[in-house]
């Protein structure tokens, strides 16, 4: 942990004196513990180890703006929608498998990649709120899901395109889909904090124009 000052606050959600709610897993869940039929992937376990992990991310860092709401730069990773997707994806879209589940766990379990995804954007609601200001930010994927048959254990796996969506006083407002690329992140992040972008660095900013004060 870096800087040495912040160490209590970052692992005081990642131990035992701070606990996440079982609560959420229930209501993403809406039928508490459902095994489905003929899957060795445990699912349901699944989800309540990722989602108790995300939790205690979104947890930290609203305890660090909180204590510095200054910081200029905050990325956290929140990797649970992943695991999520990999093996509940049969159930939210079972026309896209020849084998597909029973129609019993379809109903119950089909809800869930949704849910959950629902909830990520609750938890980015609460590390915004806890800004004193509207921040900028950005939320990205490092790839998108998609459906495979034979590619066991998981029936969902890796596609393109990700998703890139930029949020806050420092993007301009626009309904239209971008294309975009993973070297525009380091460049926008530097147009958000006014810094030059060097002359050998791949990709362009995403973000509205910003008066650059140099580099550092």
């Amino acid at each position: 942990v870096w800087p040495d000052s912040m160490r209590d606050t970052l692992l005081s959600s990642f131990g035992d004196r701070w606990t996440p709610s079982e609560d959420e897993a229930d209501r993403i869940l809406a039928q508490k513990d459902w095994n489905p039929d003929g899957s060795d992937m445990k699912p349901v376990k699944v989800l309540r180890r990722v989602l108790g992990f995300d939790q205690r991310t979104v947890h930290a860092a609203v305890e660090v703006v909180k204590e510095d709401p200054a910081l200029e730069v905050l990325i956290i990773h929140l990797g649970g929608l992943d695991n999520v997707e990999h093996v509940f994806w049969e159930y939210r879209f079972p026309e896209d498998f020849k084998r597909k589940p029973k129609q019993k766990d379809i109903e119950v379990l089909g809800p869930v990649i949704d849910r959950y995804a629902e909830w990520v954007d609750k938890g980015i609601g609460e590390i915004i709120a806890a800004y004193p200001e509207q921040p900028d930010v950005m939320v990205m994927s490092d790839h998108g899901m998609g459906s495979f048959e034979n590619r066991p254990p998981f029936k969902g796996w890796h596609v393109s395109p990700g998703i890139f969506v930029g949020s806050g006083p420092g993007f301009a407002q626009d309904a239209n889909r971008k294309t975009v690329s993973y070297y525009d992140i380091v460049p926008t992040i530097l147009n958000l904090q006014g810094l030059v972008k060097p002359e050998n660095l791949k990709g362009q900013s995403l973000a509205k124009p910003a008066p650059a004060i140099a580099s550092r």
